[in-house]
């Protein structure tokens, strides 16, 4: 099997949102990839970083609502907010506090996606997220199922 055997549907499209379905027979799954806006860009006259911010995580959520069909997803994220274990069993002691992790932990509680580098028997080492230059390596979310 090759993704060449998979019909592919893109099923929501933005810049920082891209939601597929592949199906093969009865094999269905979902790729989602998000790039989430960061706090310390997120400026603008009269508003809340923090509030744009949870306002585009709350719309990603619908989204997933109105286009995820499978129980199988995995989600690739710049989440630009870390998460720790306050937000177990989603993710693991390996995570990290940040201002935005509040937004990011209701996120997966909502859609009962996991972090699994935040669990220590996935991920060994220094938990802070791996930059180069600024760009930021994305964490893999994945459904419970």
């Amino acid at each position: 099997m090759t993704i060449r055997s998979f019909r592919i549907t893109t099923q929501c499209a933005d810049p920082r949102r891209f939601f597929a379905c592949l199906e093969h027979g009865s094999l269905v799954f979902h790729l989602v990839v998000l790039h989430a806006p960061c706090l310390s860009k997120n400026k603008g006259y009269g508003t809340r970083p923090i509030d744009a911010i949870a306002g585009w995580w709350k719309e990603t959520a619908r989204l997933f609502t109105d286009h995820i069909t499978s129980d199988l997803v995995w989600v690739f994220v710049d989440a630009n907010a870390p998460i720790n274990q306050e937000f177990s069993p989603h993710a693991g002691a390996a995570g990290s506090e940040e201002p935005t992790r509040k937004v990011l932990g209701e996120f997966l509680q909502a859609l009962t996606l996991f972090v699994p580098s935040t669990f220590e028997h996935f991920h060994h080492g220094p938990h802070a997220t791996w930059t180069l230059q600024r760009l930021q390596v994305p964490q893999g979310l994945y459904s419970h199922q």
